[in-house]
């Protein structure tokens, strides 16, 4: 797929300065430079001097003139690469190579007319990773390897426009393995965007209908009757409430539409929201979030029940774009000693879920 052959062999023992502290070095880094030493970044822009990108510096052009040109290697990272190279050659000799030496372009993979949502949904981590200084962080919050192997497949996914997820997908979608060893006879669970009960089922299953109480919120009023009529029947241990989970109790617009893009907003079908933390009076064991956008609102809404009893949490991470490294970095601020797991349950974009649990 990529070549690294002739990259390594220029860059040899020089120090690695990369020109363009931008989204084409946020891909490289992902893609190309996880296991290579970056020194640090040089920039035209004012604005990025003295600034982090990625957890290394950015600087003036003007740094070069400290390096010796036989001791370093610049790997230009902007699409102004022609100008680049043109500045450069006029103020160091000190040896230049572009993106082709990677072959940047995966055969086989296109911006397609279909795949451009998903370029463009990329190019909104720009924002989210190198203005924040957060990435590293992230990556060092998650328990396991696999959890990090799913976050850089992620990355790379939405980097490349590659719309085939299949390869990281895998099921227990919210039940799985992570939970298996801390269940007991007294969950109590919430289930936070019910749906049509589905989940709650499964949780059923789960625990073997070993369980004290379930909570099914769920605000959209034609799939409550649905989730009502699939779950009543069960028995006084479900209660099934016809409202959003929130940071709020109040009434809110609401958009009902085919999932994933219900969500709230100023539209005219009002809903009640709620503050998991005024609602439910007991302790809380499991917390399942679905809701299509509002999972940060909603974590802070239960903030006072996730800090106070730790309850195990299964939390979907793709309807906003910077879900990915918010929700992670908000619950490990909540509880420092949760471990913290990825996991991928779909063969596109959608269903990422974290999972945490003491």
């Amino acid at each position: 797929m990529y070549s690294y052959e002739l990259f390594e062999k220029k860059l040899g023992s020089r120090k690695l300065i990369l020109f363009g502290a931008s989204i084409l070095a946020f891909r490289t880094m992902i893609l190309h430079l996880p296991d290579y030493e970056v020194a640090y970044f040089i920039d035209n822009d004012p604005q990025k001097h003295g600034t982090l990108f990625f957890d290394r510096s950015v600087y003036p052009p003007d740094k070069l003139k400290e390096e010796d040109p036989g001791k370093a290697i610049i790997l230009i990272t902007s699409m102004y690469r022609f100008d680049i190279e043109c500045q450069l050659l006029e103020m160091t000799s000190i040896p230049i190579i572009g993106l082709e030496i990677f072959q940047i372009h995966r055969p086989g993979v296109t911006f397609t007319k279909k795949s451009k949502p998903l370029a463009k949904r990329f190019e909104q981590f720009n924002d989210i990773y190198w203005m924040n200084h957060r990435f590293k962080y992230l990556y060092k919050v998650f328990s396991d390897d696999k959890s990090k192997y799913i976050l850089k497949k992620i990355l790379q996914k939405h980097a490349l426009g590659d719309r085939d997820f299949s390869d990281i997908r895998e099921g227990g979608h919210y039940f799985n393995e992570i939970f298996e060893d801390c269940l007991s006879e007294n969950e109590v669970f919430v289930d936070a965007g019910a749906f049509n009960g589905n989940t709650t089922l499964g949780f059923i299953r789960y625990v073997n209908n070993k369980f004290k109480k379930v909570y099914a919120f769920e605000p959209d009023p034609i799939r409550y009757w649905a989730c009502y009529n699939n779950l009543s029947k069960l028995g006084e241990k479900i209660e099934i409430i016809n409202a959003g989970v929130y940071d709020i109790n109040s009434k809110v617009g609401f958009y009902a539409a085919a999932a994933p893009r219900s969500r709230i907003g100023d539209y005219d079908l009002k809903i009640d929201v709620v503050k998991l933390d005024d609602t439910i009076k007991e302790e809380v064991t499991f917390i399942k979030m679905d809701v299509e956008g509002s999972e940060f609102q909603a974590l802070l809404g239960a903030q006072n029940i996730i800090r106070a009893y730790k309850p195990k949490l299964a939390i979907c991470l793709y309807h906003e774009h910077e879900d990915i490294w918010k929700l992670p970095l908000l619950i490990h601020e909540m509880v420092p000693e949760y471990k913290l797991f990825l996991r991928h349950h779909s063969s596109i974009w959608i269903e990422n879920v974290l999972y945490a649990r003491l």
